[in-house]
């Protein structure tokens, strides 16, 4: 007797891992937020201590989620060398700015820390990420 015929089932397709992509917002938040850090640390370097603390200390009063929370803490461990960006929703995000902004606003004033947001809103406004998200949504909360 011959045996039987071997079926040979094609491989199951692999899934792709599901990772966290960033999108328009985050990215845009990063590029705010990158301009804005090198602007500090290039010009300001004195500050950089206050913005940095007291950004901290504004981000334990808001009520926004353990891992933006984190994340954001993360980023301020090496603000020269991240990218900022920052896995939230557009609100934590947008409160993240205002967080930043208060520490900024602290450190150098009001006018300072609008000229130095402003400056990096500019600069994220020159990404194509802009087109679909404007960088001015993240000013929402200031």
């Amino acid at each position: 007797m011959a045996p039987p015929p071997v079926v040979v089932a094609p491989p199951l397709p692999v899934a792709p891992a599901v990772t966290a992509m960033p999108q328009d917002p985050q990215i845009i938040y990063g590029a705010v937020m990158r301009a804005a850090i090198m602007e500090i640390y290039q010009y300001h370097r004195e500050a950089a201590d206050t913005v940095w603390t007291g950004s901290l200390t504004e981000l334990e009063r808001s009520d926004i989620s353990d891992a933006v929370k984190m994340q954001f803490s993360r980023s301020w461990m090496r603000p020269m060398n991240d990218d900022w960006v920052v896995q939230g929703m557009t609100l934590e995000l947008a409160e993240l700015i205002r967080i930043f902004f208060v520490s900024l606003s602290k450190a150098l004033g009001r006018v300072g820390a609008d000229q130095i947001l402003g400056r990096g809103v500019a600069a994220a406004e020159k990404m194509p990420e802009a087109r679909k998200f404007s960088p001015k949504r993240l000013l929402s909360s200031l």
